[in-house]
């Protein structure tokens, strides 16, 4: 702490900071000296002459999409780059490595008069990616020949959507008596915007049999297929006709059924 007692080759340090003012632009510098005392030795002191400049560019990057931010949405993004010093900036640019930026006001390059500001809009179509990752970061750049480049990044938050659909079909061809076999096509198709792990297909209904149908990952778009059969019954005959529902679940869904 100040004013404690430093034994040899002991030393004290202490942080120091500085709000630049105008009237350090003006100058062009800004100087300043520390000093250093104890009860057995005299004053010294140290100054640092630090150069200030008068040019300087501030960025400011803001989402204008709202929530939710889900697979396909297109983000859209305002992009602002200003002369906050004293001089006026030439040849400012705004850049976007990860969007694609449209036409800035003035053009991209133009020159700045203090106060003045460039804006530009960009724009991401939210991919598969993203999804994944649940966020997606965009960092904007703005720089000018008279000021070192600066940068704004803005995260956003992804929905994930995991969803999918059944659908049960007859693939054999009738008419059925009392012993003619009827067979099922089950189909899963992810509709979702993310991978489902371990999709299983199910017969809710005792008398038919699922043939081989082991749970599986399946990719967004993605289709899985199963068989089913059945052995139509005199009580299939009495009652007309004969009614067969297979159910569908994932780690990431709930139970979805289609009756056939």
């Amino acid at each position: 702490l100040n004013g404690s007692g430093l034994a040899v080759g002991a030393e004290m340090i202490c942080d120091a900071s500085y709000v630049v003012q105008a009237s350090d632009v003006t100058a062009g510098i800004y100087t300043n000296t520390a000093t250093a005392d104890s009860t057995e030795t005299p004053l010294v002191s140290d100054t640092v002459v630090v150069p200030i400049s008068p040019s300087a560019l501030s960025i400011t990057k803001s989402i204008i999409t709202p929530a939710p931010y889900i697979l396909g949405k297109l983000l859209t993004y305002e992009i602002r780059a200003k002369n906050i010093g004293n001089t006026t900036l030439t040849n400012v640019t705004i850049t976007d490595a990860s969007a694609a930026l449209g036409i800035c006001s003035p053009l991209n390059g133009s020159g700045l008069n203090v106060g003045e500001e460039m804006v530009c809009p960009a724009t991401h179509v939210i991919t598969s990616a993203d999804v994944v990752s649940q966020s997606y970061t965009n960092t904007a750049t703005a720089d000018s020949t008279e000021t070192i480049s600066l940068t704004d990044t803005v995260t956003v938050q992804i929905t994930q959507n995991p969803a999918m659909e059944i659908y049960k079909t007859v693939t054999s061809d009738g008419p059925y008596l009392a012993g003619s076999l009827v067979t099922f096509d089950i189909s899963v198709i992810n509709t979702g915007d993310v991978t489902l792990h371990n999709v299983q297909i199910a017969e809710v209904t005792g008398d038919t049999t699922l043939g081989t149908c082991p749970p599986v990952t399946l990719a967004p778009t993605l289709v899985v297929s199963c068989t089913a059969t059945h052995t139509v019954t005199a009580a299939d005959m009495l009652s007309g006709g004969y009614s067969n529902t297979a159910s569908a679940d994932s780690d990431e869904t709930d139970l979805i059924t289609d009756t056939e």
